[in-house]
């Protein structure tokens, strides 16, 4: 089936040569989520979350790789839990206070 534009009326030429007048539908996608990410409650889960995990550290550079990994499995772990189903992505870095 062929496409032509005529005068701002969308119209289609079938196998025998006929025009059609084609049918336009609306759009189906969703231009805005159905729930929003819950900021408030994730921000206290990761406040949480690392006050327990680094509450006696000292800073030591040789085991920060691994923290890092721990804080961000913990956390994903936790954000999990209140059933969000939406993507995140986090970034986790250590360093010593100045």
């Amino acid at each position: 089936m062929a496409r032509r534009r005529s005068a701002g009326m969308s119209i289609a030429v079938d196998m025998f040569g006929r025009r059609v007048k084609k049918v336009q539908y609306e759009n189906t996608y969703r231009l805005e989520p159905k729930m929003l990410f819950p900021v408030d409650r994730a921000t206290t889960v990761i406040k949480n979350v690392v006050d327990n995990k680094l509450n006696d550290k000292l800073y030591d550079p040789d085991k920060c790789m691994s923290l890092c990994k721990s804080l961000a499995n913990d956390i994903k772990e936790h954000i999990k839990e209140l059933n969000v189903r939406l993507s995140f992505i986090h970034d986790i870095r250590v360093h010593d206070s100045l």
